[in-house]
């Protein structure tokens, strides 16, 4: 069962807008460090320039600023303290200094403290105590509105890309709509008259049942095309219901009629087709299968002038099956084969017949739906090789 179009462009709507959601949550992000870092620092420098303010301007400890305690030595060696001056503090070992010690945090178990010491002129030694519980709380509610303001964001870019995303396909949802309307429609409107030209053919086939054989034989070989035809319809509307149709297909069988079948077409252009096939299993559409090695033979058969020889080999290789089309012809360039895999790209004009550059795109396609790969290799003037690979199934 492969996917419908509609279903690969939602998938591709959605991974639209996480990648672009994920582009904006990288910006977010980077902004939100950023604007954390900054906030840091600055409410670092503020702390800072408070305990300092407030140590060069003490005159006693009676009156300190909100959450701020002094301790102040005087040159007598008398020691003062703001009453409530948490346990633990102050430094004593800075007050004692000769010389003014760098700032510092005390951590104590109840709480975060940064103390300054100073030396005024006047000969005293004064230590502001500034309780950092505050700030640290007012920096934690700055992160949170940062941290939910990242998410809101986050959020609201991949509802935004989704939708975007979303919007932006909707044309090509809509034409690949419009594709498989046309080849439901198409593909029911031929089954009746591919239906009546089966049936004739059975009838016509029994009737030649005492005509000599080379007819009966042509009669037998209008029926199978016929069925063939059908097949190929079938076909064509479950892909267009996006189901594949996969089954575990025998390739050898289904080669060797590939090659009888194409066998009269090569002998009148002067071809000899040769076969090295062994037996092989794998997941894929009969039909699909028979399109593909039909459409590389006959690319081969197109490219290989009179007394040439085209060879099909399938081989099992570990998980895989290799269904090679070898030929004898001018070959290409191997800068040309991604271009000759594509839709209306033609090698040349061959036999008189007109060439719409569809076959090796159409392989190309079912070799995608079935989990494989087309292959090309060829030189200028050594023949070419189109390698089908398809997933192996092993019994």
């Amino acid at each position: 069962m492969t996917p419908t179009s509609e279903a690969v462009v939602r998938r591709a709507a959605r991974r639209l807008g996480l990648q672009a959601a994920g582009m904006v949550a990288v910006v977010v992000l980077a902004v939100a460090g950023f604007g954390a870092f900054i906030t840091a620092r600055q409410e670092a420098a503020d702390a800072r320039m408070v305990v300092v303010a407030a140590a060069n301007n003490a005159d006693d400890v009676i009156d300190p600023p909100a959450g701020m305690w002094l301790a102040m030595r005087d040159s007598h060696g008398a020691l003062r303290v703001t009453k409530g001056m948490p346990a633990g503090l102050p430094d004593l070992s800075a007050l004692d200094s000769h010389s003014p010690a760098d700032d510092t945090v005390v951590e104590l178990p109840h709480g975060h403290f940064l103390v300054h010491t100073a030396q005024p002129p006047d000969g005293k030694i004064v230590q502001a105590v500034l309780n950092l519980e505050p700030w640290e709380a007012q920096r934690n509610r700055l992160l949170l509105g940062l941290l939910a303001a990242a998410l809101v964001g986050l959020a609201f870019a991949a509802v935004v890309g989704v939708l975007l995303a979303r919007r932006a396909l909707t044309p090509l949802q809509r034409t690949l709509r419009l594709q498989r309307q046309f080849v439901a429609d198409a593909s029911h409107e031929l089954r009746t008259p591919l239906t009546l030209l089966h049936t004739r053919a059975q009838l016509l086939n029994r009737a030649l049942r005492d005509a000599p054989d080379e007819l009966r034989d042509e009669a037998a070989g209008v029926v199978r095309d016929s069925s063939r035809l059908t097949e190929l319809v079938e076909d064509l509307l479950l892909a267009a219901e996006g189901d594949g149709n996969a089954d575990n297909v025998d390739i050898a069988p289904l080669a060797t009629e590939v090659i009888a079948m194409i066998g009269p077409y090569a002998t009148d252009r002067g071809i000899t087709v040769e076969s090295d096939v062994v037996a092989a299993a794998g997941r894929v559409s009969p039909s699909a299968l028979r399109r593909a090695l039909t459409a590389l033979a006959d690319n081969a058969i197109e490219h290989t002038p009179a007394g040439g020889t085209v060879t099909i080999a399938v081989r099992p290789a570990g998980h895989e099956v290799r269904i090679q089309v070898s030929d004898t012809g001018s070959g290409f360039s191997p800068d040309q084969a991604e271009a000759l895999m594509t839709r209306f790209h033609s090698g040349g004009q061959r036999s008189g017949r007109r060439r719409y550059g569809l076959g090796l795109a159409l392989v190309n396609d079912i070799a995608d739906r079935y989990g494989g790969r087309l292959e090309a290799e060829s030189r200028p003037g050594h023949g070419a090789t189109f390698t089908l690979v398809l997933p192996r199934v092993t019994t």
